[in-house]
């Protein structure tokens, strides 16, 4: 009798391990969320038109730490860090300056954090020696 209460009790608790792997897991949120607000902290991709007509990609990882945005950004020129980077109210800000055969370029970027699409949408102005212009920016988190 005690043979069969015994196993009794291991099929019962081997049949609840087998239904508890069978659920499947809890979805994880598109974007981490930072105090009600989309986390940009991660890896991002955007891809940009040369003044030539060129397209050439970058990605960025940033880490957010209170309101400061910092991180780097690569292409083909290779890596940069960001500058006056900072996140508030789901909006990122950063300067990525660069300088080649002489000339200084500095891009800064703005955009909104879009959390459920996980991207992030805004614009770049671009500053160079023959001027500046502002074109838009999409990064899709990676």
């Amino acid at each position: 009798m005690r043979t069969l209460q015994c196993l009794a009790i291991a099929i019962t608790l081997a049949s609840s391990v087998a239904r508890a792997e069978d659920k499947p897991a809890a979805k994880e949120p598109a974007a981490k969320k930072t105090a009600g607000k989309a986390d940009p902290s991660g890896t991002w991709t955007w891809t940009f038109q040369g003044p030539n007509g060129q397209s050439f990609e970058q990605t960025a990882t940033f880490k957010v730490a209170g309101d400061k945005l910092t991180g780097s950004v690569s292409g083909r020129r290779g890596e940069a860090p960001i500058s006056e980077g900072s996140f508030k109210d789901g909006k990122v800000t950063f300067a990525v300056a660069r300088e080649r055969d002489g000339r200084k370029m500095t891009s800064r970027y703005e955009g909104k954090v879009e959390a459920d699409a996980g991207v992030i949408k805004g614009t770049s102005k671009i500053s160079r020696g023959d001027g500046e212009r502002t074109v838009p920016w999409e990064a899709k988190r990676k």
